[in-house]
């Protein structure tokens, strides 16, 4: 599923229209980005709160730009809403100024998690059962130390780690 393509944003916004036309450069409303992760998770058979949550990790306001109409980037190098860092294939431009590409690429992202085969599977696990996400949701900010549930050192739960968020 991932092709470093995001889906045709046309469809979304097709969608979601009823809460207004997207402006450059300017945040949509929350009920306007809500039915935008909500209809691209829907899309891509994962629950939206999944998604919802991922988005409230990486971006906490759910915003694509600061006040003065800016790509929000991390130091990390994390773009827009869903804070996509260093990711081939995807046009960066398109990823700062484009919110509803930036949220399917994000999608895209978080789909390929769940196929990796490097990653613990609950048996007969379905994608759109939220509890067989955790391994994804774990992995969308990468499998490193920083991430996982324990801390290697010691065995202790590590309370910071990302995918609290489910």
């Amino acid at each position: 599923m991932f092709n470093g393509q995001a889906f045709a944003a046309s469809e979304l916004t097709n969608v979601c229209s009823s809460f207004g036309e997207i402006q450059p450069n300017v945040n949509p409303s929350y009920p306007q980005i809500n039915c935008l992760l909500t209809n691209s998770a829907l899309k891509a058979e994962i629950p939206p709160e999944v998604v919802k949550a991922v988005a409230t990790q990486e971006n906490g306001e759910w915003r694509q730009f600061n006040d003065a109409g800016k790509p929000i980037k991390s130091d990390d190098g994390g773009i827009g809403l869903m804070q996509l860092t260093d990711k081939r294939g995807y046009d960066q431009k398109k990823l700062e100024n484009d919110i509803v590409y930036n949220i399917e690429a994000g999608v895209e992202v978080l789909s390929s998690m769940y196929s990796r085969k490097d990653l613990p599977k609950i048996k007969g696990a379905g994608r759109k059962v939220i509890e067989n996400w955790y391994f994804p949701v774990m992995a969308y900010n990468g499998t490193k130390p920083v991430n996982s549930p324990l801390y290697q050192e010691t065995g202790k739960i590590n309370t910071n780690a990302y995918h609290k968020v489910i």
